[in-house]
């Protein structure tokens, strides 16, 4: 099997149409039609991903959150909330409650797919990094947490094809976005032009995180970089996020691509 996944909707013709998509693509898949079950099954069955398809009825979405990773073996598990509102609130209020991603349907079964396979495998990548509470306590690495923490390094990248980033007015729409941007986190924001110089040859730091500039890529070209990022030293282990045309790029399925920073 390519993993377990558990379906959350009170509708149960939502949850037979996305289990023979999750079957017919080798996984298990497990179903619950309230909040209180999924936790039921998951305290059991700890399956690898969850996907949420609608308003949890019995919980809000963030208490179910937190009671699921509360579970033992479920601390990293990956929650997926998918929507049929196309609703930019309603997709920032998910992310603010835990959600690993959010998924507006209709969504291409390849695409949606994709999506959940890299959501389970940063899951299972991050879980391997952390040893059991009890190891810690034999090896003597149990001492208090220390309390302070870096601010994070996030890269601002302009690619080097970017048909639309060439007017003036494209590029004071960027330059308010990153300052506002800077104004609003901690962290430290650096832009980068990877049409100048030598390319990501050039960036000195190893960044947490990464601003792809995508905009309105009017074909997969635009994705290029992504490539790129994955294979260069500096980059290969940040987390990225493609900054995209929501109202008019093609590839609006990609146009998030999330991930928590550590």
């Amino acid at each position: 099997m390519s993993g377990d996944i558990l379906i959350v909707d009170s509708i149960t013709t939502n949850r037979i149409v996305l289990k023979v998509k999750l079957s017919s693509a080798f996984y298990s898949v497990f179903q619950a039609s309230s909040a209180q079950d999924a936790l039921a099954i998951c305290a059991t069955e700890m399956p690898d991903l969850v996907l949420v398809t609608s308003e949890l009825t019995d919980m809000g979405f963030g208490a179910f959150h937190d009671q699921l990773h509360a579970l033992p073996g479920c601390r990293k598990t990956p929650i997926v909330a998918l929507t049929s509102e196309d609703d930019a609130q309603l997709r920032m209020r998910r992310f603010r409650e835990g959600a690993a991603d959010v998924i507006t349907s209709p969504i291409s079964d390849t695409v949606l797919l994709a999506r959940l396979r890299t959501l389970m495998r940063n899951a299972h990548r991050d879980t391997d990094q952390w040893i059991k509470p009890e190891a810690a306590e034999v090896f003597g690495f149990a001492d208090a947490r220390a309390t302070f923490l870096r601010p994070g390094r996030i890269a601002a990248m302009t690619p080097r094809a970017h048909p639309a980033r060439d007017s003036k007015s494209a590029g004071v729409s960027w330059h308010r976005f990153y300052k506002e941007l800077s104004s609003a986190t901690t962290h430290q924001l650096e832009r980068y032009d990877m049409r100048r110089g030598r390319g990501l040859k050039d960036l000195q730091t190893h960044p947490d995180a990464v601003l792809l500039e995508i905009g309105r890529a009017r074909d997969e070209h635009g994705l290029a970089p992504l490539a790129e990022l994955r294979t260069a030293p500096q980059t290969r282990d940040a987390k990225i996020i493609a900054l995209m045309d929501y109202a008019k790029a093609p590839l609006r399925p990609l146009r998030w691509i999330w991930g928590h920073m550590m």
